[in-house]
């Protein structure tokens, strides 16, 4: 290898290292460094597409899979399975926005389930491409079911789907992801006693503990009606995560639904906490637009904190260094220099040019 790659940054054992550690920026860097120099190599270029997916960028990531395919001249199924689950996760986070972009999300979803298909055509026994052909099919359901307007088949997506999953825990009996987004599937259908057997069942199988299951079960109970049984799943969840927002409200909704006197500080704990992070979201979501260098839109979102400050958000806004130009008053001249500073005194308005005060 040449000198000036980094060593750190050149190989692809180390690349995909950082890829399944959750490290995909730097994932991508390192398959990079090697591609540079070993420009035939489609498994680098395969997993890279893989990281390139995992951080939204669906065109970079269906361009390496595309490319790593036609190099073994068609037979990758672990490159077909990634670029399936390449268009499910576009899917997935288009759905916000999915009245914009019916056209573009039928034919992402097509797209989707046909290289899942052709990764099982290819391998007859992967249980993970199984499973998560019947997770694209469990968000078509839905998306169908609720969109009269598309022309897909919510039965039939929820049929093959349960089919997947089906499949997939046959494959890999200990596959508790199947397991529980089969019941999920079973959720999104209304029929929540299906869905409560089988998360319990991936809650038997989930021998590394590593899916939030007492989360999954509490939410189903209570969806289901079933509030004295989530409240069990509930307080197991909070032993292991006591800050977990959901679980928060489902313990206080199912304490009142249950009319238990403990219901109102259970409520003020989750009023609490509801708040507290949906302040914290306006202020990161305000961040994020200033450090793409859109100062109106982040000075629109920190007016609405104006008056609602409390001790979280005014130590982000005084530590986090996206606002580190602002701290000096006089240094900036874009209109977010007078929110900024009214935020950070606890004002619940702005002063203007002439020093008066202008309310929210």
């Amino acid at each position: 290898m040449n000198d000036e790659i980094d060593k750190r940054k050149g190989s692809p054992q180390q690349a995909e290292m950082l890829r399944t550690s959750g490290l995909y920026a730097d994932a991508i860097d390192c398959f990079t460094a090697w591609l540079a120099h070993n420009a035939n190599d489609s498994w680098s270029l395969a997993h890279r597409g893989a990281a390139r997916a995992a951080l939204g960028d669906h065109r970079g990531a269906i361009a390496d899979l595309d490319l790593a395919i036609e190099m073994r001249r068609g037979r990758y199924p672990w490159a077909f399975a990634q670029k399936g689950e390449a268009h499910r996760v576009y899917v997935r986070d288009s759905l916000p926005w999915i009245e914009e972009n019916l056209p573009r999300i039928e034919q992402e979803i097509d797209r989707s389930l046909a290289s899942f298909a052709e990764a099982i055509k290819q391998s007859s026994g992967y249980a993970w491409a199984y499973a998560h052909k019947g997770a694209m099919h469990a968000v078509a359901s839905f998306i169908y079911k609720r969109m009269p307007g598309m022309s897909g088949d919510a039965g039939r997506h929820f049929s093959e789907g349960s089919r997947c999953f089906e499949k997939a825990a046959e494959l890999n009996g200990a596959y508790a992801w199947a397991i529980a987004f089969h019941a999920l599937l079973h959720a999104t259908n209304e029929d929540f006693t299906k869905a409560q057997a089988l998360m319990g069942l991936a809650m038997q199988r989930n021998v590394n503990h590593d899916l939030h299951q007492h989360r999954a079960m509490a939410e189903l109970l209570y969806y289901g009606g079933q509030y004295k049984e989530a409240l069990v799943q509930g307080w197991l969840t909070r032993q292991v995560d006591p800050e977990d927002i959901l679980v928060l409200y489902f313990i206080a909704q199912s304490l009142h639904r249950t009319g238990s006197a403990n219901a109102k500080g259970a409520s003020d704990l989750a009023l609490d906490r509801l708040w507290t992070l949906l302040n914290i979201n306006v202020l990161m979501i305000s961040g994020l637009y200033y450090a793409r260098g859109e100062p109106k839109q982040a000075a629109d979102m920190l007016r609405l904190l104006l008056g609602k400050q409390n001790m979280e958000t005014l130590f982000i806004a005084h530590n986090d260094p996206v606002w580190q130009a602002l701290k000096n008053k006089d240094a900036a001249g874009d209109e977010m220099s007078p929110v900024y500073h009214a935020l950070i005194s606890g004002k619940d308005c702005v002063e203007d040019t002439s020093g008066k005060e202008v309310k929210k």
